[in-house]
């Protein structure tokens, strides 16, 4: 017996409607991850009916036996696709309602043992017509499968599932390493947009739908664009899309290819251009340069331009997060923050801004195409062509004079690029997109939204999913490094270059959009309306909030944090007696001393520089793995503001014997012994139970249980913090207690979006799993945050 270890690796697309289950599938099982076992079943099936085939011999008496001579074993691991997350954060999965792909990699490792005439066989079979004959029974193997919980009735096949292996290699080595999962360093989808979503005036007041006058005003304040962008839709030829094409098709007697005609692209398209390049990532520049304006300034979206690298512009701000690790030129991209895209499907930590898998880099936001279903036409606007001196069936007119156009089946064809997605995040920066293209959010909505320091949460999803967006294709270092033929299954994951492959996603498309339901008019108008009157208005209102912030944060910080009171007087006369009195005395005490601990890493990257800043947008703290300068406030009067911990030493111990107090705890007594007094006085005079955020778990008013006394305390000075969850030190807590204390206005603390004042007014919130952060203050704000991680004991 030999053993002989190789990798697999399939390139395919496919469809799957999850609705034709023959059984029910797990809630949480993906329509990518459905497909890509369906594959590696059909591969053992493949090899068990080659291996496992009966030879006939023949018999002294003239008769024959079947016999399997073939004695083997195959076993496989590390069965991934280049959307799975097995090895990233589930935070990264693709979307729930995406059931489609074009070009999905997936891989597999498997160990074959079997004497060397099997072995031989199976080389021999795998390597016929360059592994073709075994792709082509594979194929056929998944059009015959049935009976499999994760399978489709064979009835089925036709219309509600199809799998289409593009190319396939069963012989790498396993010294490649490769992992479709690990070794991918860029996925992208594609959404198709209606046209009619960005038209200006499509979108009229509800009074003005159901009346003659109200018809009118529509036809008017459409009329010009329906004109102009049917124009420019006649005037865009189709264009192959992969490069053997374009090169074959550049040779062809009379197609034009020499002849690149520009044609100015409406309005609307150029804003949706500006739109979408707002959306990507910038690259940081690898060499000193002039600054260029990357703002298109109108004209044609198939433009030239568009095919180049993106201009660079030079970076100020030492502190931005580039996506290191990343081949080629990919590692300059800016990394951003895309929690406020994801708050509609993830919770606590996985929707935190300190979240790592949420800070990700947008390659490419590009229009890459325009789509008529009705004619069948599929326009590639990477390239521009006028239709020489021909006509075709979509320039011809019906019987009342019309052009056939509708504007029912145009639709823009988006394209996404990223080093990796964030569940719900492309159905929100659609939702962003439209917004935007139609003037009712800012152009630098993406630049506020994505800030670590917003919480801002990004406009609802566009409705029907499914039937709009679709997985594209991954790509893999080699597409950076490596040359043409440099690696032997590199055609295996190359993708574009097939004309079947566009065959098979023009077919995608179809299916997809074919399967809207007949009221998806209504329902997206709805949500178009919705968009317009209220989450854009109220966004809008976010922004100058935040404006106002920031002007406030900027001119505070170039003041001095602490040196200003805002007018206040230096003693207020409302503090609380009791403990109350002596923790602030004593907080106060400590600032005055100069001896306020420097802020430890983790907190400092959730809490807003201090520092001054040139401009309001950058006067909020760039989180960084590594300690960002001006994260580590000095202990002295002038900007003294931070974070550190103490302990209850009564009733805090650690099994590690090695534990130890926090150096607070020595450092400052006094103060630790102060604060966890006053806990006990708020939990003495308060009657049970404690105001509680909302999304906590009530106690009843008849409740006569009381708060048991916390472990730790967080100590905050002048710290404006971000929103997070927290982490560390607070592992699994779940009810913290939260106090301002100090002469300030303002400074109020969200949690979930919802204003609680705190200001001597205890409050109580899970800060392991609600989102919260701090308001803006003027002047002297102390807080404390007591809670009781769940790896605290307690001496009985």
């Amino acid at each position: 017996m030999t053993t002989t270890l190789l990798t697999t690796v399939v390139r395919y697309g496919y469809y799957l409607d999850v609705d034709s289950l023959d059984n029910q599938r797990d809630e949480n099982e993906m329509a990518n991850e459905i497909v890509a076992n369906m594959i590696h079943e059909a591969f053992l099936h493949r090899v068990n009916t080659l291996l496992g085939e009966e030879e006939e011999e023949e018999e002294n008496d003239g008769t024959s036996k079947a016999e399997n001579t073939n004695n083997f074993t195959i076993s496989t691991s590390a069965v991934t696709y280049s959307t799975a997350t097995n090895m990233r954060q589930p935070s990264l999965r693709q979307d729930r309602e995406v059931i489609g792909a074009t070009s999905e990699v997936m891989s597999f490792n498997y160990r074959l043992s079997s004497n060397l005439a099997a072995t031989k066989k199976w080389k021999e079979y795998a390597n016929n017509n360059s592994g073709q004959l075994l792709l082509g029974h594979m194929q056929q193997a998944l059009l015959d499968v049935k009976g499999s919980s994760n399978n489709i009735s064979k009835n089925n096949n036709n219309n509600r599932m199809q799998i289409q292996l593009h190319q396939m290699d069963a012989l790498i080595p396993r010294s490649s390493k490769f992992y479709s999962e690990r070794s991918c360093t860029q996925t992208s989808y594609r959404y198709l947009l209606p046209v009619k979503w960005i038209l200006p005036g499509i979108i009229m007041d509800d009074s003005n739908n159901d009346d003659d006058d109200g018809d009118t005003r529509r036809t008017a304040a459409t009329a010009a664009a329906i004109s102009q962008v049917e124009e420019w839709w006649k005037q865009i030829s189709y264009y192959p899309q992969s490069r053997t094409s374009q090169r074959d098709h550049h040779h062809q007697p009379g197609s034009g290819g020499n002849q690149r005609t520009k044609s100015k692209a409406p309005y609307f398209i150029t804003q949706m251009k500006q739109s979408l390049k707002a959306a990507e990532s910038e690259t940081e520049p690898n060499r000193p340069q002039t600054k260029v304006n990357n703002d298109y300034t109108g004209g044609d979206v198939n433009s030239e331009d568009d095919l180049a690298d993106d201009d660079e512009d030079d970076n100020d701000d030492a502190t931005v997060r580039l996506a290191h690790g990343r081949f080629g030129q990919l590692w300059r991209k800016h990394r951003r923050c895309w929690s406020n895209f994801v708050h509609r499907q993830l919770s606590g930590m996985s929707a935190s801004p300190a979240h790592e898998a949420l800070w990700r880099t947008m390659d490419r936001a590009i229009i890459i195409g325009l789509i008529d279903l009705q004619n069948g036409k599929d326009y590639d606007c990477e390239k521009k062509l006028l239709l020489q001196g021909s006509s075709s069936s979509s320039d011809e007119e019906d019987d009342d004079g019309k052009s056939n156009y509708t504007l029912r089946n145009m639709h823009v064809v988006l394209e996404f690029r990223a080093d990796a997605f964030a569940v719900s995040q492309i159905p929100s920066v659609v939702s962003a997109l439209v917004c935007m293209t139609n003037g009712w959010l800012p152009a630098r909505y993406f630049d506020i939204a994505t800030r670590s320091d917003v919480y801002m949460p990004a406009p609802p999803a566009p409705p029907h999913l499914g039937a709009r967006l679709h997985y594209q294709s991954a790509r893999y270092h080699f597409h950076e490094l490596a040359a043409e033929d440099d690696t032997t299954f590199e055609k295996t994951i190359r993708t574009g270059d097939s004309r079947e492959e566009e065959r098979w996603e023009e077919g995608l498309r179809s299916r997809m959009l074919g399967g809207l339901p007949s009221d998806h008019d209504e329902v997206e108008m709805d949500w178009l309306l919705e968009l317009r009157d209220v989450v854009s208005p109220d966004i809008r209102r976010q922004i100058e909030s935040i404006d106002e912030a920031d002007i406030h944060h900027s001119l505070v910080s170039s003041d001095g944090v602490g040196a200003s009171l805002g007018g206040l007087p230096l003693v207020d006369t409302d503090v609380p007696s009791g403990e109350y009195t002596v923790t602030l005395d004593l907080l106060r005490r400590l600032v005055e001393s100069g001896k306020w601990p420097v802020t430890s890493d983790a907190r400092s990257r959730v809490i807003k520089s201090p520092r001054s800043s040139r401009t309001p947008s950058e006067t909020f703290l760039t989180t960084s793995k590594k300690k960002a300068p001006s994260s580590a406030f000095p202990g002295n009067i002038t900007i003294s503001s931070g974070s550190f911990t103490v302990v209850n030493a009564e009733i805090w111990h650690d099994d590690d014997d090695d534990a130890s107090l926090p150096l607070a705890n020595a450092l400052f007594p006094e103060l630790a012994r102060s604060v966890f007094e006053l806990e006990k006085e708020i939990i003495r005079l308060t009657s049970p139970p404690l105001p509680t955020a909302e999304g906590m778990e009530r106690q009843s008013a008849t409740s006569s249980l009381r708060r048991l006394p916390s472990t730790h305390c967080a100590v905050n000075r002048n710290a404006q913090f971000t929103p997070h969850v927290d982490s560390g030190r607070g592992l699994g807590q779940s009810k913290s207690m939260i106090l301002g204390l100090g002469n300030y206005t303002g400074g109020e603390v969200f949690v979930e979006g919802k204003l609680y004042n705190i200001r001597y007014s205890p409050l109580e919130f899970d800060g392991w799993n609600q989102l919260h952060w701090t308001a803006p203050f003027n002047g002297e704000r102390y807080s404390l945050v007591w809670f009781t991680p769940e790896v605290s004991h307690k001496d009985s």
